[in-house]
């Protein structure tokens, strides 16, 4: 999650003592992710209309990846995987 969310998820945690929730900042990934537009190559976030950040915004984004066939940049997809094999590390 951005880390900017994560202090106050973390927090929550320890007050309700969720002991096997873990909470995974997107900085522990790679520093230069702080966050998940980060993730998003330069070129995908103009093409997508992705330097506005609203619910409005994201969910015609995954309609149009889920329609239409959206197709990723290279270094998006790369940043994308970098999570999910940080992810899957400990599975």
């Amino acid at each position: 999650m951005d880390s900017d969310i994560a202090k106050n998820i973390k927090k929550i945690k320890d007050d309700k003592k969720y002991d096997k929730l873990e909470i995974i900042e997107i900085d522990e990934v790679d520093s230069n992710f702080k966050e998940i537009e980060n993730l998003f190559n330069k070129d995908d976030i103009e093409k997508y209309g992705l330097k506005v950040k609203s619910n409005f915004v994201s969910a015609s984004f995954k309609k149009h990846m889920l329609w239409n066939n959206g197709q990723i940049n290279d270094a998006t997809k790369k940043n994308f995987y970098k999570v999910l094999e940080y992810l899957n590390k400990d599975i």
